[in-house]
């Protein structure tokens, strides 16, 4: 099986009044879609591909017409918000008409608020609400096994006419028991330079969950934003593993510049 994670673009966002003030804050690795990554290499046999339209900065949804062709995924996956829901669809619509065969699936808050409303797209096959890496291993394992309607904790998709409702993945309790980020599909080293000039970044998340229960939030239930951390020497170990991946990327830099 062939994934192929695409991070949206944004060129039709709605956007805020703070929006000049925090600049292009985006320019991080898109860190849910590297766990998704690692966990399925993890526990399945598959060949993982990412495409980032933020960090290419490309406005041309036919941008990834050559990456269709050449790795023609099996399954692809976007993460859709609210405010960037236009070039979700966008994107959704093109890979189905050049790739009416690939699966696919979309997480993201937005399907917290619109399930149904978002499975009217004939464009989207399946939706995950919750923590994507389970029901994303099933569904992958599932599609492997010529299944295409499975019952899977998390999975909404259309059935005889209707919407069928897998609910919320259940969380995972133990989050040093993920394998950390999968690095070898960054297709660059450029991201990072938000808060200096001169040093590159990476991002890491030390927990999930929420402490708090705010009226407003889509996630306000409970049970959903519980707080769960990872133990600092979990933490500590991913940090070197970033230290190793930037050290061996300038070393090789470097060879290639004497050569």
């Amino acid at each position: 099986m062939r994934v192929l994670f695409i991070n949206t673009p944004r060129w039709h966002v709605a956007r805020s009044s703070i929006q000049g003030l925090v600049g292009d804050m985006s320019l991080i690795q898109p860190i849910g879609m590297l766990y998704l990554s690692s966990y399925l290499k993890q526990h399945a046999e598959v060949e993982v591909a990412l495409f980032d339209y933020i960090l290419e900065k490309k406005q041309d949804y036919a941008v990834i017409d050559d990456l269709l062709l050449s790795f023609r995924p099996d399954v692809v996956g976007l993460t859709t918000l609210t405010f960037t829901l236009y070039d979700t669809f966008r994107i959704c619509r093109h890979v189905k008409q050049n790739m009416p065969q690939a699966k696919i699936v979309l997480g993201g808050k937005h399907i917290d608020i619109y399930p149904h409303e978002t499975l009217t797209w004939d464009c989207v096959d399946y939706l995950v609400q919750g923590e994507g890496e389970k029901p994303i291993l099933a569904l992958v394992q599932a599609l492997a096994a010529g299944e295409t309607q499975p019952e899977i904790e998390g999975l909404w998709y259309r059935r005889n006419g209707g919407v069928h409702d897998g609910g919320r993945a259940s969380r995972i309790e133990d989050l040093d028991s993920l394998p950390f980020p999968d690095v070898s599909i960054l297709p660059s080293d450029r991201y990072g330079r938000q808060f200096t000039s001169d040093q590159r970044e990476a991002s890491i998340i030390s927990s999930r969950g929420c402490p708090y229960a705010c009226a407003y939030c889509t996630s306000s239930h409970r049970k959903w934003t519980r707080w769960i951390e990872r133990s600092p020497e979990n933490i500590v170990q991913e940090m070197q593993m970033w230290i190793d991946r930037s050290e061996e990327r300038r070393v090789g830099k470097e060879c290639r510049s004497r050569w």
